[in-house]
């Protein structure tokens, strides 16, 4: 059911002639709407562009996965579909080591001939994980950082952007997800101002609603950026880039920009970043570090048995030895874990504040499915949801059973789920919770 309509006048897009055309607005923070003309009924979504930057030790295309599919999946869902994936490539810029390891090799072979036997193992340890996810971070990491090639890589970026900017010409939103390294790509690219005035960085900024480089060039509004996997608090430490370039950016945008940047709790290269930009209530910027955590069964058991090792020999360094296995799956995780790609969709497209309730009554094992409010049932307690979207009642029925119903601004009844008194206690607390996060 759709919610708060109001009648507005618009121009339509592609024809000659104005016209003037009744439109069905909904006031949520979806960004559907429907309109009506005199011919009948017809749907117009307002579509959105999304852009992936991959991070480090990527030599793929399509290093993204299911991510865009089951995104794709979810805005279907929400009745979103006029949506334009691409993801950006850059890791053919990047320089080959694989010549660094012919040296070490033969450094490492001269050694052994030089050793005794039964030493040789241990001259040189960790073979795979030296050759394979350190020497790709690093290898990557310091390509970047070098001016030559770090530009090289922007331009290869940027340019990937541009073009799928000017390929859809009547797109007005555009949406970043970027991962590891590619975070701070992205973080260069938008807010430096280390670079000479021919980078390719500011030619990507004159695309943008907000940067107000150029005012006759066609911009898009940067409507969210989201990171994973980011080390940007690290970096920055080297890039010198002033937090208070975000904010000037903020500001100059006519909508609210939107920055969501997931840390998962086994990635040792992700850190939160919300002190360190030091936001405040004169940005105009809505900023989210969220957390989320999956343990593999490799890391799971490493971590017991490293557990029962320290108690029977004393402090081995558990949480270093089990980061091992940790870091690289949760470092990857952000591509294919349902949690993250359901916290980017609900970062992209918001769900209204009366579909976020129902979610969250649904995620209650405690409480059970309720049919539609019953006649001589008590209303405790109604509160109105914050955007206007719809209403809670506390009901309790007859029987004495406690229930919470959702219902739309046209007291359209939506879901409800109710308890019996073992859990009353437990629904007292998500009405606390709802009221103080959706009321």
């Amino acid at each position: 059911m759709r919610e708060h309509w109001q009648i507005v006048t618009v121009i339509r897009k592609n024809v000659s002639t104005l016209s003037t055309v009744t439109v069905n607005f909904r006031l949520t923070s979806q960004v559907e709407f429907f309109y009506r003309e005199q011919s009948g009924y017809e749907s117009f979504l307002i579509s959105m562009l999304i852009f992936f930057i991959h991070g480090v030790a990527t030599r793929e295309f399509k290093y993204a996965g299911n991510m865009p599919r089951l995104l794709k999946d979810i805005f279907k869902q929400r009745q979103q579909s006029n949506i334009y994936f691409h993801s950006c490539f850059w890791g053919n810029t990047l320089t080959d080591v694989s010549h660094v390891w012919n040296w070490i090799d033969t450094d490492i072979d001269k050694l052994k001939e030089d050793q005794s036997a039964e030493n040789s193992n241990d001259l040189f340890r960790y073979r795979n994980l030296r050759e394979g996810p350190i020497s790709e971070f690093v290898g990557d990491t310091m390509s970047y950082l070098s001016n030559q090639r770090g530009r090289s890589i922007r331009r290869n970026v940027c340019e990937q952007l541009i073009c799928f900017i000017e390929n859809y010409p009547n797109e007005e939103d555009l949406h970043i997800i970027s991962h590891s390294l590619g975070t701070v790509i992205l973080w260069d690219c938008l807010f430096s101002d280390r670079f000479e005035p021919d980078d390719p960085a500011y030619k990507l900024r004159n695309f943008i609603h907000g940067f107000q480089l150029s005012s006759s060039m066609r911009q898009i509004r940067l409507r969210t950026i989201t990171t994973m996997g980011s080390p940007i608090i690290f970096f920055n430490t080297i890039l010198g880039i002033n937090p208070s370039n975000i904010k000037v950016f903020s500001v100059a945008c006519d909508y609210k920009p939107r920055w969501l940047n997931l840390v998962h709790g086994s990635d040792a290269i992700a850190y939160p970043l919300r002190a360190s930009l030091g936001i405040d209530q004169s940005w105009n910027l809505e900023f989210e570090d969220r957390f989320f955590s999956t343990v593999s069964d490799q890391e799971n058991w490493l971590s017991k048995a490293l557990s029962f090792a320290e108690n029977m020999f004393g402090k081995i360094g558990i949480d270093a030895l089990a980061a091992i296995p940790g870091t690289a799956n949760g470092h990857l995780a952000y591509w294919h874990h349902l949690e993250a790609i359901k916290a980017v969709a609900d970062h992209i497209v918001p769900l209204s504040y009366r579909e976020a309730v129902i979610a969250h009554l649904n995620s209650y094992k405690e409480f059970q499915p309720a049919t539609q409010q019953c006649w001589g049932a008590d209303v405790r307690k109604v509160v109105l949801f914050a955007d206007k979207s719809g209403e809670l009642r506390y009901v309790v029925n007859p029987a004495r059973f406690h229930h919470l119903f959702v219902y739309d601004s046209y007291g359209q009844y939506h879901a409800g789920v109710y308890a019996d008194w073992t859990n009353i206690k437990t629904m007292a607390v998500c009405l606390r919770k709802i009221e103080k996060r959706f009321c």
